[in-house]
């Protein structure tokens, strides 16, 4: 009775461990996203300006992180191994170094 006591109370706690240790893991993967909210939030909302889009800011604090993700998975597909704009005033461009710049800065 008491070894299934203590299995039962170790396997709580080791549960618990790896629950924790997992909302860790993917607050550390989220991270670079939302620094990189963060940092192209004025280039994004100039852009969708210049774009004619009404409530700017509104717009991009709706859809910006998710846009986010999916904009990293259409760089990561279309160019895998060369910058994805000539300038850095271009969105993507811009995007594009704030990206490597974040990455590194994180994962250092």
């Amino acid at each position: 009775g008491s070894y299934l006591l203590k299995y039962l109370a170790f396997t709580a706690l080791s549960e618990e461990k790896e629950l924790w240790s997992a909302y860790v893991r993917l607050g550390l993967m989220a991270l670079p996203f939302l620094l990189l909210f963060l940092c192209m939030r004025g280039n994004a909302v100039a852009t969708l300006s210049r774009h004619g889009v009404r409530c700017p800011e509104v717009i991009y604090g709706a859809v910006g992180l998710p846009a986010m993700v999916v904009i990293k998975l259409v760089l990561f597909i279309m160019y895998p191994w060369h910058e994805a704009g000539r300038t850095e005033l271009s969105f993507l461009g811009g995007y594009d170094q704030v990206d490597f710049l974040l990455e590194s800065t994180v994962e250092a």
